[in-house]
């Protein structure tokens, strides 16, 4: 294991426009009904508000706090949608039964160290910090768009119950490899009953926007199988924390 590290993007860093990976990876969720083109319509189109609004940032003095804070605040609306929108384009091929998952072996660093970048800046502005812990010569075989996309939406939801710190880690445990997000903040506890229970119902229910990103990685998890085996999520308080930890086989 390497200590663990802090991955901080420039505050005023350009978006990264909503879907796109740099490895390419999403090629296996290409676009097929007409729901899901105005889906990506309304992502580019929420990629031209964040770029406008980056745009503003610039312009703007540094020391106008009120300002600042409001183009904060739509950063980190604008993240959310984000990952709402990739959510909604994969839960709805999962429901349909057109998902097909994309399993090749893939660094285990590199795609956490892309969803820890993403959400770092956001996370600086709330007063937190975010830290990887993974071997960086770990690899693994699974889907990496749909991991990216699962933990960019966890980091963003456990940012509204954490205190300062976020740290990701990933091993191999009992041939699995073990992906935790950890958390200094505790998720309330209504939640975790509400997941048990819908995760063993295996109904898609949640109404809240927590809700439905824990469900979601609880969702992605189970696409990867092995043999008769298959993933699985566990959400846990812990003293002065919070678990959220995702097994793949």
């Amino acid at each position: 294991m390497h200590n663990p590290q802090t991955i901080q993007g420039p505050l005023s860093a350009k978006p990264q426009k909503i879907g796109d990976d740099h490895h390419d990876h999403h090629h296996h969720h290409a676009p097929s009904t007409l729901y899901q083109q105005s889906i990506n319509h309304m992502r580019d189109a929420l990629n031209n508000v964040l770029g406008a609004a980056h745009t503003v940032s610039e312009c703007s003095p540094q020391d106008d706090e009120y300002t600042q804070n409001q183009l904060r605040q739509l950063q980190y609306e604008g993240l959310r949608l984000s990952h709402q929108f990739n959510q909604m384009l994969i839960l709805q091929q999962v429901e349909t039964g057109t998902f097909a998952p994309n399993i090749n072996d893939y660094d285990v660093f590199d795609c956490l160290e892309q969803a820890v970048y993403e959400n770092s800046s956001v996370l600086n502005q709330l007063g937190q910090d975010i830290f990887l812990d993974c071997d960086d010569e770990l690899s693994w075989f699974f889907d990496r768009a749909l991991i990216v996309t699962t933990m960019n939406s966890l980091i963003h939801t456990m940012s509204q119950y954490c205190d300062k710190q976020m740290v990701v880690q990933a091993f191999i445990n009992h041939d699995q490899l073990t992906i935790n997000l950890n958390c200094d903040g505790q998720l309330p506890r209504e939640a975790l009953t509400a997941l048990n229970a819908y995760t063993k119902l295996g109904a898609i229910g949640p109404r809240s926007p927590q809700m439905l990103s824990l469900y979601f990685a609880h969702i992605a998890a189970q696409t990867h199988k092995h043999g008769d085996t298959a993933g699985h999520m566990s959400v846990a308080n812990t003293n002065g924390g919070c678990r959220i930890s995702l097994t793949l086989p």
